[in-house]
C-alpha cells in the first residue's frame, strides 16, 4: 500500500528526489520517488497526519519512498541520473487511481497515481529531446 503525502502538506512545493531503484529485479529501470528527510520540513509541521487510514504522521514517513515514476518514463530518468544529471518531482495534485496508458487499479503496476511535475537537471540537450518524443508518441 502506497505512502500518502497530502499536497497541502508541501505548499510550496516540496520537491521529491527520483532516485534508481537497484533492487527492482521485474525492472531494472525503475525509478522511486522519496519523500526528503524530516529535517528539510519545517518542525511545527512534524506531526502532521499525512495518511488518515493509517494513522502516519510526517515523522513516520520523512526519508522513506512514495512510489515509482512511470515505466514509460523510467529508463529515461535512469539515464540521467546515471550520466549525473538529477530528476525532481513536484506533487501538483491528490491521488488518483491509474487510467490508461497506464495499467488498470487491479493490475501490476496498476493503483494510485501522484500527479506531479518533474524538474530534470541534465548537460545534455539530447535528454531533453528524447523525453520530448517519448511523451508525445
Amino acid at each position: 500500500m502506497p505512502l500518502r503525502l497530502d499536497p497541502h502538506m508541501i505548499s510550496p512545493s516540496c520537491p521529491l528526489n527520483v532516485e534508481p531503484e537497484y533492487t527492482n529485479i521485474k525492472d531494472v529501470c525503475a525509478c522511486l520517488v522519496w519523500i526528503p528527510e524530516l529535517d528539510f520540513f519545517a518542525p511545527d509541521i512534524h506531526g502532521m497526519i499525512t495518511d488518515d487510514k493509517r494513522h502516519l504522521k510526517l515523522t513516520d514517513v520523512a526519508g522513506l519512498p512514495i512510489g515509482r515514476v512511470p515505466r514509460s518514463l523510467a529508463p529515461y530518468f535512469r539515464n540521467i541520473i546515471d550520466n549525473g544529471g538529477k530528476v525532481l518531482s513536484e506533487v501538483t495534485g491528490a491521488p488518483v487511481l491509474s487510467y490508461p496508458p497506464w495499467p488498470a487499479q487491479h493490475e501490476e503496476g496498476g493503483g494510485v497515481g501522484l500527479p506531479c511535475d518533474y524538474i530534470i537537471s541534465t548537460t545534455c540537450r539530447n535528454d531533453f529531446d528524447v523525453i520530448s518524443g517519448a511523451l508525445n508518441s
